[in-house]
């Protein structure tokens, strides 16, 4: 028995209709990991300023105990002692 094209219509429309409820679920996900992405790419931008600012940090904690081994190499070249 073959499938007229008014039975084969008939079955692509049941099978549309029940479809539907997963393809409505699928949209929201898709929604969900588009909301998703976008906080990604917030906390990715975030973490490179973060990472730019440790580094200028560090430097400058680098020049800051250079300067503070310098001032105490002078303090005792010139005779202060840190007991008295």
């Amino acid at each position: 028995m073959a499938l007229t094209k008014e039975d084969l219509q008939a079955i692509g429309a049941l099978m549309d209709s029940k479809l539907e409820p997963i393809n409505t679920r699928l949209d929201k996900v898709d929604s969900r990991l588009d909301k998703v992405d976008s906080q990604l790419d917030i906390i990715q931008e975030d973490l490179e300023t973060i990472k730019e600012e440790s580094t200028i940090t560090r430097s400058m904690t680098n020049r800051l105990l250079k300067w503070a081994e310098k001032a105490d190499r002078t303090a005792v070249n010139v005779g202060f002692d840190e007991t008295e």
